[in-house]
């Protein structure tokens, strides 16, 4: 017997307002940073960040990265720690 939840998925991924697929309608829940590559991952949007942002992402250096290494919770804020070959808006 099929889960309920199985035959809703299959349900999404042939409706046509939904864009055909099931993986052009689901979001990450970033819950564990670990595993997310913060420029070649989608995990913001539906695009990688280094399709959105090419021009970024060639000044990066931290191409590799993952989404653990570059943020920190500091004074009820988001800290983000992001490493440039140059300075930006040069």
């Amino acid at each position: 017997m099929e889960s309920l939840w199985l035959g809703d998925i299959r349900k999404i991924d042939v409706m046509e307002e939904c864009g055909n697929k099931f993986e052009d309608n689901i979001k990450w829940c970033v819950g564990d940073e670990k595993s997310i590559r913060v420029w070649k991952d989608r995990w913001v949007g539906n695009d990688p960040l280094k399709e959105k942002y090419l021009r970024f992402y060639l000044i990066s250096d931290c191409k590799e990265t993952m989404l653990c290494d570059i943020k920190s919770w500091q004074d009820n804020n988001w800290k983000w720690s992001l490493e440039w070959r140059r300075t930006i808006f040069e």
